[in-house]
């Protein structure tokens, strides 16, 4: 795979051959359950996620004519929420317009626990029953990611994956919690995790930021995200 900028066209020749053997070109590979294809747009991925999330309505519209709505978001969190959080963190930050067939979905599943019309808002049944947004789910991710990575909870590899201000405020302040951002002259790098990450983090109220065990930040990071976006 070749990886490119979808507005330029590379015009290459040269093979890539091992042990004699020629090896093709691809535009989209699956690795580790996600579509990477060579323009790093996502779109094969949420096509692919289209397609389960499609599926998995379908087990809603059967199961809520025998499931009350308790049991009825069991099967949402079961069947539908993995596929639109599973590495979420590459793929969600690509562009909205990417995104919204995916959202679009899951706003019918929130139709099918609730029973509702076609038309009528799904905004406030996200509130009651508590549901991330596909863009939340995002942000939500982002967030468990980069306090694993700044709390030593990941791989080595990542501890200076993002730039810190703790030398630069050495007292406790807002700002020193908060990540160092750089210049976005592309749209590769803006839309990648070092950039929407840092703007992720730098969002949050410092008393999350500073929570001292992952499921305590994971609880008080969701319930801050809900009243956040949807008050």
């Amino acid at each position: 795979m070749i990886f490119k900028s979808p507005k330029k066209k590379i015009i290459h020749n040269d093979k890539v051959m091992i042990n004699g053997e020629n090896i093709d070109e691809v535009h989209s590979f699956k690795y580790l359950g996600v579509y990477i294809d060579s323009s790093l747009s996502w779109k094969n991925h949420v096509q692919y996620t289209k397609k389960k999330v499609a599926k998995s309505i379908g087990i809603l519209s059967k199961a809520r004519k025998y499931l009350d709505k308790k049991h009825l978001l069991n099967l949402y969190y079961a069947f539908t929420y993995p596929y639109l959080s599973y590495g979420i963190q590459i793929w969600g930050g690509t562009y909205e317009s990417t995104l919204l067939p995916l959202y679009r979905l899951q706003k019918i599943a929130i139709r099918k626990i609730n029973n509702l019309a076609y038309k009528l808002s799904t905004k406030p049944f996200f509130k009651n029953l508590k549901i991330l947004k596909l863009h939340q789910i995002y942000k939500y991710s982002v967030g468990i990611f980069i306090y694993k990575v700044r709390n030593h909870l990941c791989p080595r590899i990542f501890d200076n994956f993002f730039q810190t201000n703790d030398l630069i405020h050495s007292h406790f302040t807002r700002q020193r919690t908060n990540l160092h951002s750089n210049t976005c002259n592309t749209n590769f790098i803006k839309h990648n995790i070092k950039n929407t990450g840092v703007r992720i983090w730098n969002s949050f109220p410092s008393h999350i930021k500073t929570v001292n065990k992952i499921d305590n930040f994971k609880r008080k990071l969701k319930a801050y995200i809900i009243t956040e976006v949807l008050d």
